[in-house]
């Protein structure tokens, strides 16, 4: 396939992907909503699954690509659909930033206005297969020099950048010319093509580069067009001066300096004292070329040194203006041939850009940026599925992270958390007094009856209320108690630490009568402050294993809880028939705590 095929399939391809991309974004919403459910019901049936789940996450042994389970392969599903997307929202976001700058340019518009910019960029950078980058910067460059905005800007810097990119010029820095002349020669988009005509010409009879012609543009323009001399007069002038010079810079000084000189005084009298007005019938002053060539007419007519040099003497002025009448003394037909090589090269100009437009290097450059302008246009599509497939992956991480552990292993994680935070204060129970030990204890309760009181309900009645569906009881109440083992798992543990300090402190202490002297006697329960009450409880009772209930004072209390289950349990015709004898026992139990925990906050 050639690259004009290459450029007109990808034409075809990027119609139907505007036409069918909102079609794909609802699908793609669609199929991602459908993985989210999927994990829903997968998270609450994982008790009837569990064993199976856990042998097929990949993570705990079995290769990726061999997985079977539903988790599993919502799990690569996901995974696989993030990686999809992040390449090109990746690109989209790159784009948004190097686009902020032409933003920042235009922060008297309108978002709508700032949009439709952000559509031109992209729109210009597919139809004529630029650099998303350099179209900004060439946008940048148009707008902040000449003052122009929106579609005119948009003509500019198509145009030239293609013309830019045929010539094997420098994208920007002719742009960045091409500004630079519009603004000194006030001209429009209309006489772009002329202009790149006479750029043409003076690459092409001088001896200079198109990047080069746009870095020196600007030291003679303001001369030239204060002076209504055209671009094309001040390029042809530059051509000539570079065949006579050592550079493009010094060529370019001549040009403005030789300008600068033209309508002074002592010019306009010299040419007038040989016989040459520098004004035309409608009193503009004639453009530099066309003065040369009367005044190389004059020379031409002068058969002798001492009237050359006598003609040569009636002109004094800068080294541009000398040079110019310098060359104007050429007897060889050059300095006409120059001046039509430079009229007649413009007509080349044509027929170079359609070889150009032939070169398969050219043509793949163009495609590629095709390409990365689509990858562009997808990912800001799809930019906000992007934070959708974030929280995907987020709950199958937290679910998979709970498989793996397993209840055991959940249980587990909530007691070393607690002996993370408590453990310490059975190794300095040694140190406190009563006052210290009562402070930290009443501090522990609080936190086991809080942890305790922060779980999701479990019994029937509350569970019922919570979901809504009765049918969705077992496996809620399941998994329930798995993302509940972990604060089971740092209750039972700060339970431990509450009888070891105990303990340790009537030891070690003799029950806060003899504590051993240390710097600081009194142990914080929490080092970092964070959180925990200050107030000095109450002191201590004797029998120190009592229930408590403000965690401020401790008191002995006794609940008989005999006559709540006299009788058994009745399960015929009531909602507790379906229930599994495990699980009737584990309901009960939960509901003499909950008891209990009434009471004891009542005191």
């Amino acid at each position: 396939m050639n690259g004009q095929a290459k450029i007109e399939l990808m034409l075809e391809l990027k119609n139907k992907l505007k036409a069918g991309l909102n079609q794909a974004k609802r699908e793609t919403v669609k199929g991602v909503g459908e993985m989210q459910k999927k994990m829903n019901t997968l998270k609450f049936n994982f008790t009837k699954h569990s064993k199976a789940i856990a042998d097929e996450v990949p993570f705990i042994g079995n290769a990726f690509k061999m997985a079977t389970n539903p988790i599993a392969l919502t799990a690569a599903g996901i995974l696989a659909v993030g990686k999809g997307i992040d390449y090109t929202t990746q690109k989209a976001a790159d784009f948004n930033t190097q686009f902020r700058t032409l933003a920042n340019l235009n922060l008297d518009k309108s978002k709508r206005e700032i949009d439709s910019l952000k559509r031109m960029v992209l729109d210009t950078s597919y139809n004529k297969g630029f650099d998303t980058n350099k179209s900004i910067t060439g946008y940048f460059d148009v707008q902040s020099t000449t003052g122009k905005f929106g579609g005119e800007v948009r003509r500019i810097v198509e145009q030239q950048g293609e013309f830019a990119n045929l010539m094997q010029a420098d994208f920007n820095n002719y742009i960045a010319g091409t500004a630079k002349g519009m603004a000194n020669f006030g001209f429009g988009e209309e006489k772009l093509k002329e202009y790149n005509r006479s750029a043409y010409a003076t690459v092409k009879v001088g001896v200079t580069t198109f990047d080069q012609l746009a870095q020196v543009q600007s030291v003679y323009a303001g001369a030239a067009a204060s002076n209504n001399q055209t671009f094309d007069t001040a390029n042809k002038m530059l051509a000539l001066f570079t065949v006579k010079t050592k550079s493009v810079d010094e060529a370019a000084t001549l040009t403005k300096s030789m300008f600068n000189d033209l309508t002074k005084d002592a010019t306009i009298k010299a040419f007038k004292k040989v016989g040459i007005s520098i004004y035309d019938n409608n009193g503009a002053i004639k453009q530099g070329d066309t003065l040369m060539l009367e005044l190389n007419k004059k020379f031409a007519g002068l058969d002798k040194d001492k009237q050359v040099v006598s003609l040569k003497n009636q002109f004094s002025g800068s080294e541009g203006l000398i040079a110019m009448i310098q060359a104007a003394t050429d007897k060889s037909g050059q300095l006409q041939s120059t001046f039509e090589n430079f009229n007649s090269a413009k007509l080349d100009m044509d027929k170079t850009m359609q070889l150009a437009k032939n070169d398969l290097n050219y043509q793949n450059e163009i495609l590629r940026n095709k390409l990365a302008v689509m990858e562009i246009e997808i990912g800001t599509a799809l930019l906000p599925l992007k934070y959708k497939i974030a929280e995907l992956k987020l709950a199958t991480v937290e679910l998979v992270n709970s498989l793996t552990l397993g209840a055991k292993g959940m249980f587990d994680k909530g007691a070393g958390k607690a002996n993370d935070k408590y453990f310490d204060l059975i190794n300095n129970a040694q140190y406190m007094d009563k006052d210290t030990f009562v402070k930290n204890l009443a501090e522990l309760k609080l936190d086991i009856a809080q942890t305790e009181r922060d779980k999701l309900p479990t019994d029937l009645k509350s569970l019922w209320m919570y979901t809504g569906n009765p049918i969705t009881y077992f496996t809620k109440l399941g998994y329930n108690k798995l993302m509940n083992s972990e604060g089971e798992g740092k209750v039972d543990q700060m339970k431990n630490i509450e009888s070891l300090l105990i303990k340790n402190w009537k030891a070690t202490t003799n029950s806060g009568l003899n504590p051993l002297k240390k710097e600081d006697s009194i142990v914080p329960l929490n080092p970092n402050n964070q959180g925990g009450s200050t107030t000095t409880p109450a002191p201590l009772g004797d029998n120190l294993d009592a229930v408590t209930g403000s965690a401020r004072q401790v008191r002995n209390l006794t609940v008989n809880i005999e006559a709540f289950n006299k009788g058994g349990i009745n399960t015929d015709k009531t909602t507790l028939q379906h229930m599994e004898p495990t699980v009737i026992e584990q309901w009960f139990t939960d509901m003499c705590k909950r008891i209990i925990h009434s009471v004891e906050v009542s005191y």
